[in-house]
């Protein structure tokens, strides 16, 4: 099984400067390259399979960074044009951007080129660097990935494959999970989960901050320093959320051996809900995906079954909820919702519930 782990790092001046030289190099390569490919392209018709060693002697610095991080972007690029030619839906590989807010670049475990010694991780070409590991593993690491956020702070992302097999278990208890527009889920036992007010304070603050910066003039010191104000606010939110969803979906996972979830999409709420609906944007701020992908993984460590289930109509639309989607984004608390939108979601995961149970084999 293959398992990742998440830690944060802290590197001093002169490794701070190596990562920028490699988020710029890695960068650099695979714009390179996909204008290469683009111009060949163009010219002949065919496809050009170019690799990032044959670009060092025109641009020596890329010797100085990691070659498996060039190499990995060689791979993202390979993988950019695979899905556009067979995953319905995939835009064409785009270049880069320096200013985009996500930078990182991937690193590859090679006879021990990256190891964990007395609270420091050696990565190539980096040297030991400080790392808080709030949660040993086990197994051998494959990969690492390098981010740094918009706010200053680097993260490594540890890849790890562990020998230790699990067995899947006969499910015998079972819950359903709907989405819900006024909170996060209802579960089919009449449970539910609100987001946390802290989150809902950051969520205003930022708001406001991200309103303030929209009136700074541009390429000013004023917008300069709230976009350092913006991105504190939009890190100490996510990080918040993200240990919420943690949290319940580790709850969730230890209670049930099954849990059947609703299939949803922004684009589906939005042809039901219609034009001008900010279903997408509550999606997004919810994190429903995350969810969803927590809960996958988590149920999957201990054998326990993710069932997805697809309801076209698995709520019954009301004049409140539509309403409320279409004035604003905001989650109200419990008790000051309606009754009967708690009873709409809590019947919905009920039928959710039902419906995924049929989908596994009677022997189970």
């Amino acid at each position: 099984m293959v398992k990742t782990y998440r830690y944060r790092i802290y590197p001093n001046k002169s490794q701070e400067t190596m990562f920028m030289k490699t988020f710029g190099c890695v960068r650099f390569i695979y714009n390179r390259m996909l204008f290469d490919r683009l111009k060949y392209y163009r010219e002949t018709g065919k496809m050009l399979f170019n690799t990032p060693a044959q670009y060092k002697d025109t641009y020596p610095f890329l010797r100085e960074v990691d070659s498996l991080a060039l190499a990995n972007a060689q791979l993202h690029l390979n993988n950019a044009y695979k899905n556009y030619f067979q995953r319905k839906g995939a835009g064409r590989p785009r270049f880069k951007s320096r200013k985009s807010l996500h930078q990182s670049y991937a690193t590859n475990n090679q006879r021990g080129s990256v190891r964990i010694e007395r609270g420091h991780i050696r990565l190539p070409k980096i040297g030991f660097i400080r790392i808080r590991q709030h949660r040993p593993f086990t197994g051998k690491i494959k990969t690492v990935t390098v981010t740094r956020t918009l706010g200053g702070r680097y993260y490594v992302s540890i890849l790890v494959e562990d020998e230790n097999q699990v067995r899947a278990i006969d499910p015998h208890t079972f819950a359903g999970i709907a989405f819900s527009l006024h909170g996060l889920y209802a579960a089919s036992d009449g449970t539910g989960a609100d987001m946390p007010q802290n989150c809902l304070r950051t969520l205003r603050r930022l708001r406001r901050e991200q309103r303030k910066m929209a009136r700074t003039k541009r390429n000013s010191r004023n917008r300069v320093k709230q976009r350092r104000r913006v991105s504190t606010l939009s890190d100490r939110f996510t990080n918040q959320r993200a240990d919420f969803l943690q949290k319940v979906t580790t709850q969730l996972a230890r209670q049930y051996d099954a849990i059947c979830i609703e299939e949803i999409s922004a684009r589906k709420l939005g042809r039901e809900f219609g034009k001008g609906n900010r279903i997408g944007h509550m999606l997004t701020r919810k994190g429903w995906s995350l969810f969803v992908i927590m809960l996958q993984y988590k149920l999957a460590w201990q054998g326990k079954a993710l069932i997805r289930v697809n309801i076209p109509h698995g709520r019954l639309l009301r004049s409140d909820d539509l309403e409320g989607a279409k004035r604003s984004f905001r989650l109200l608390p419990r008790e000051k919702r309606s009754p009967f939108a708690d009873a709409a979601d809590c019947a919905a995961a009920v039928r959710i519930r039902d419906k995924g149970r049929s989908q596994i084999p009677a022997t189970a």
